[in-house]
C-alpha cells in the first residue's frame, strides 16, 4: 500500500478521538468523535474524498453546522465534569457561566451570537470585525477594567474549546492588543477600603478587639501580623505551628463553596494553597506566640492533625466567621469599612516598606509566584499621617526664601 492510500491515523485527545489530517491539508487534531471506531470511519471517508478530488465538498459537514449555542451546551457539560473532579472551584464555574450567558446574548454581525454557526463566525476572515463589536459591547456593559478583562478571559477560554473541537478555525479574542483596548475609559476599582491608617485606625480597632474572645483575638492578630490568607488560617494545623522557633508553616487551605449536590447548602473542602509557592514558612512575633500558647492550652484537641481554629458547626471555620468579626470591629471602632483582605494588604505594604522595597522576600512570605505581582499589587505605601506631615514640612520652602 502506497503512503498516499495509507489510512489516516486517529488518536485519543482528552475525552474524545481526533484524526491526524495533516497529510490531506487538515490539522493534526481534526474533528471530535466519541469513539475510536467513529473516528476511523470518518477518517476513511475524508481520505476517499481527498483521493477522488471531492475533498473540498466535504468541508461542509456536521462540524460546520454546530451553532454557538450548541457549543455552549457541550462546554457546560465539560465544565461540570471539571467541577465534579475538583479541577475548578465553584467560583470559577459560576463566573464562567455568567460570562458566557452574557457573551451569547450579544448581537454580533446583525444577529444574536448564540444563533451563529461556529464555523461562520469564528474564522480568520472575521477576526477584526468580531473584535470591534466585542469591544463595543464590553465597554458598554461593564465599566470596570477588571470586569471587562475577566469577561474576555472566560469567553476566550470557551473559544479555545470551540477551536479544539474543530467547530471553528480562529479565536478572535486571543489578542493582547484587545485586552489593552478594554482599558479605554474604564473605571478603576475603589480600593480605599484596603488602606489602614496607622495612627487613626489601629488604636480604635485594637480597643474594639478587647471585648472579643481570646480565640478571636488570636485569629485577628495572626492575620494582621503574618498576612496569611483567610483560607490558610482555616486550614492551619497544630503540626504546622512551631512555638519554639516562632514559625508557622502554611501547606493547605480550606474553602467553603456551594454544594452542587444540593439545591441549597454549603460544603467545606480542603485544597492546596492558592499558588505553587503558597507552601511557605512564616515567622511570627512574640505576641502571636503568646496568644497561640494560651489558645493551645485551652483547646481540647491539639494533636498534629487537629485544626488550630476549629469551626463551631463544621470541622473548620466558615467564611462568615471572618466577615462577621470584621463587621463587629468596624462598628465598635467607628473606622471606615475594612475587610479581612485589608489586613493582608496592610501587612504586605508595611513589610515591603520595612524591607526597603525588597519585593522578593515579601513575595516569598506572601506566597506569590511572581515578584512583579507583589510589586504591582502591594507597592502602595501604608498611610502614615505622621510620616506624611514630616515629609510635608521637610519639603516646604521657608517664606523668607521666596519673599
Amino acid at each position: 500500500m502506497s503512503r498516499e492510500n495509507k489510512p489516516l491515523s486517529v488518536k485519543r485527545y482528552r475525552d474524545y478521538w481526533v484524526i491526524n489530517g495533516s497529510r490531506i491539508g487538515l490539522t493534526h487534531s481534526h474533528g471530535n468523535y466519541p469513539t475510536k471506531a467513529e473516528a476511523q470511519k470518518a477518517a476513511a471517508i475524508l481520505l476517499a474524498n481527498f483521493l477522488t478530488g471531492n475533498y473540498a465538498k466535504t468541508k461542509v459537514n456536521e462540524f460546520d453546522k454546530v451553532t454557538v449555542e450548541d457549543a455552549f451546551h457541550q462546554y457546560k457539560l465539560n465544565l461540570k465534569k471539571k467541577f465534579d473532579n475538583e479541577e475548578i472551584t465553584i467560583s470559577t464555574h459560576e463566573n464562567t457561566l455568567n460570562a458566557l450567558t452574557w457573551f451569547l446574548s450579544l448581537k454580533i454581525s446583525s444577529q444574536k451570537l448564540s444563533s451563529h454557526r461556529c464555523s461562520e463566525i469564528f474564522n480568520r476572515y472575521n477576526i477584526e470585525d468580531f473584535q470591534t463589536e466585542f469591544k463595543a459591547h464590553c465597554k458598554r456593559d461593564h465599566a470596570a477594567y477588571s470586569t471587562r478583562k475577566q469577561k474576555k478571559h472566560y469567553c476566550e477560554v470557551f473559544l479555545r474549546y470551540v477551536i479544539r473541537k474543530g467547530w471553528g478555525t480562529a479565536n478572535p479574542l486571543t489578542c493582547k492588543d484587545l485586552t489593552l483596548a478594554l482599558k479605554d475609559k474604564a473605571v478603576n476599582r475603589d480600593t480605599s477600603y484596603l488602606h489602614i491608617c496607622v495612627e487613626n485606625d489601629f488604636p480604635s480597632i485594637y480597643q474594639a478587639l478587647e471585648t472579643e474572645t481570646p480565640f478571636n483575638k488570636t485569629i485577628f492578630h495572626l492575620g494582621l501580623n503574618t498576612g496569611v490568607r483567610q483560607s490558610e488560617i482555616r486550614g492551619l494545623r497544630w503540626g504546622n505551628v512551631d512555638l519554639e522557633t516562632s514559625n508557622i508553616f502554611v501547606e493547605e487551605a480550606i474553602i467553603t463553596e456551594k454544594d452542587p449536590n444540593k439545591k441549597s447548602g454549603l460544603r467545606i473542602r480542603k485544597k492546596g494553597t492558592k499558588t505553587d509557592k503558597g507552601e511557605r514558612e512564616i515567622p511570627i512575633d512574640p505576641e502571636a506566640v503568646r496568644l497561640l500558647r494560651l489558645h493551645k492550652a485551652a483547646s481540647p484537641k491539639v494533636s498534629e492533625n487537629d485544626i488550630v481554629f476549629p469551626g463551631f458547626v463544621h470541622d473548620a471555620l466558615s467564611k462568615g466567621f471572618f466577615r462577621d468579626l470584621m463587621k463587629r470591629l468596624v462598628k465598635r471602632s467607628g473606622v471606615k469599612h475594612i475587610t479581612w483582605s485589608a489586613l493582608r494588604h496592610f501587612y504586605a505594604s508595611y513589610a515591603i516598606a520595612n524591607l526597603n522595597q525588597n519585593f522578593e522576600r515579601a513575595a516569598n512570605t506572601l506566597g506569590h509566584t511572581s515578584i512583579e505581582f507583589s510589586r504591582r499589587q502591594y507597592a502602595q505605601p501604608v498611610k502614615n499621617v505622621k510620616h506624611e506631615q514630616e515629609l510635608r514640612e521637610a519639603g516646604t520652602v521657608p517664606i523668607h526664601l521666596v519673599g
